[in-house]
């Protein structure tokens, strides 16, 4: 008999694998590996807490060995570098291959801004990438708006990203970047309100008045969008001097301004900040005679002519009292007129005398004109 002492120890690492193997990321993607070992006695245990991790090019990614991090690579540059777990004289490799950035997100700004009608926006997108850079994408990106009618959006060559308001109303406004799977939209909420007001016209810009007597002034406003509107009955009057002539803030009525005394004075209309403004010149003369016109003198069955009432004043003035004297038709059967001197024909051919009086203390006076 013969004997020998054999000592068996713990089995011996052998090869170390490293997953994910040959790999390529965008920069700024992280990527963690794990490390795998196997030994002699053909057994594999996970040792990345184990080993030393290394990268060969620490300028395209590096790998960490901190605890709690250990084989968490960071991208830092692009190319590729050889990742490696080294426990011992045993060591793994594999291939990392850092890509240029991709686009993450798209951010749209000014977020949720609000618009008056006619008024332009100017919109930006901004893309945030995997290595958390941003880069400025307005003029590469696909803009469109989700309710044109109410705001436009420009991709053209030099105005890209400028909305352009149509009507009142909300919209959404998308920037679109890539196509497929790879798209990135980003988007906002776009508010246009009403047209602002510019500017404020009181017509007409003077007038003659007689004590006693009105002249309906008409206030037209002109907005930012080049529309105009009558805001008449919108605006608060007023008169600069109001022993001269007062004008009338109520409803149906306003802008009418009467004078009281011989003089000159201003009638004003204001709204907002915005104000405008008409000479009223007021005398005190006496009503002469009333020559009342009209376009033609003759007039079809069912149709309709205006008629209008000048007032000749003592001292050459004279006034518009189409809206301050009394219409009559003499012969209804021939035509009718309203109280705004619109006569209407009827149904019956023939001949009407259409006068309009004016009645005062003193008297009345009266102007008229045939119509057949």
């Amino acid at each position: 008999t013969g004997t020998s002492a054999l000592t068996v120890s713990a089995a011996a690492l052998t090869s170390i694998a490293i997953t994910p193997a040959n790999t390529s990321v965008a920069k700024g993607v992280a990527v963690t590996y794990k490390a795998e070992g196997s030994y002699t006695d053909g057994s594999k245990q996970d040792i990345t807490k184990a080993v030393t991790w290394g990268s060969a090019d620490a300028a395209i990614a590096s790998v960490s060995n901190a605890e709690g991090s250990q084989g968490l690579a960071s991208t830092n540059g692009t190319g590729t570098t050889s990742v490696t777990a080294q426990q011992g004289e045993v060591t793994g490799s594999t291939q990392l291959t850092v890509t240029a950035a991709t686009l993450v997100s798209l951010a749209v700004t000014p977020a949720t801004p609000s618009i008056p009608k006619g008024t332009n926006q100017q919109f930006k997108a901004t893309g945030t990438y995997t290595d958390s850079s941003t880069v400025d994408l307005t003029t590469s990106v696909s803009w469109s708006s989700s309710a044109p009618a109410i705001a436009t959006v420009s991709s053209a060559a030099g105005t890209q990203g400028l909305a352009t308001s149509v009507a009142p109303g909300t919209t959404t406004i998308s920037a679109v970047s890539g196509t497929g799977g790879a798209a990135r939209t980003g988007t906002t909420t776009l508010t246009v309100t009403p047209a602002v007001l510019q500017s404020i016209a009181v017509t007409p810009a003077s007038a003659n008045v007689v004590v006693g007597y009105f002249q309906q002034f008409v206030a037209t406003g002109s907005y930012a969008d080049g529309s105009t509107k009558d805001i008449t009955e919108e605006v608060s009057w007023s008169v600069f001097s109001d022993t001269i002539a007062t004008v009338s803030n109520t409803a149906g009525s306003r802008g009418r301004t009467t004078g009281v005394s011989a003089g000159t004075t201003s009638v004003i209309a204001t709204l907002g900040e915005l104000s405008g403004s008409a000479n009223v010149n007021v005398s005190a003369a006496t009503l002469s005679s009333i020559t009342v016109s009209s376009p033609g003198g003759s007039v079809s069955s069912g149709q309709t002519m205006q008629f209008t009432a000048t007032g000749n004043f003592t001292g050459g003035v004279t006034m518009d009292l189409s809206r301050q004297v009394t219409w009559v038709s003499t012969n209804t059967s021939a035509a009718t007129i309203d109280q705004n001197g619109l006569a209407t024909a009827g149904s019956f051919v023939g001949v009407t005398t259409i006068r309009a009086t004016r009645v005062s203390g003193s008297g009345s006076v009266s102007g008229e004109k045939t119509l057949t």
